[in-house]
């Protein structure tokens, strides 16, 4: 199921609205908006799933679990050049974001999760272990709802 939701992360704008508006559609059929489905069902949106499956994936990258080829694709670590305010506030686990000069290309996979993955504090990253992947994603979904 992860990995399946990765695939539409290089989506358009308007596919991805349709499948959000499906999610929409199903809320309506049993009876309740976004709001009340998030916080009584615990049904996250399709965003947020794939937020954290993103983050997920990239976390599985880092652990010697990962096979070499994969693990290639992971951008270069951040390396400040120079003292600013965001470069200063960028977390120790942060990965160079890659050079996107068309949308259809800062639209890929690799892109949107190296977004998310620097979004996420070190105290959810926490120690990057072969079998902690389970309570990341716990962490990653708790900090990104905001509880």
């Amino acid at each position: 199921m992860e990995y399946a939701s990765l695939c539409w992360m290089s989506a358009s704008t308007t596919t991805l609205k349709l499948l959000d508006s499906i999610q929409s559609k199903a809320l309506r059929i049993i009876g309740v908006d976004e709001q009340q489905a998030r916080m009584d069902l615990t049904i996250p949106s399709l965003h947020h799933r794939r937020q954290v499956a993103a983050a997920s994936v990239f976390y599985k990258m880092h652990t010697s679990l990962c096979p070499p080829d994969l693990k290639a694709l992971l951008p270069k670590p951040y390396v400040i050049r120079r003292a600013t305010r965001t470069s200063l506030s960028m977390p120790s686990h942060a990965l160079t974001e890659p050079v996107s000069r068309t949308l259809s290309t800062g639209r890929t996979f690799v892109h949107v999760a190296v977004h998310v993955w620097n979004g996420i504090p070190d105290c959810v990253v926490g120690e990057i272990t072969d079998y902690g992947a389970q309570p990341f994603k716990s962490r990653v979904h708790q900090h990104l709802l905001g509880l």
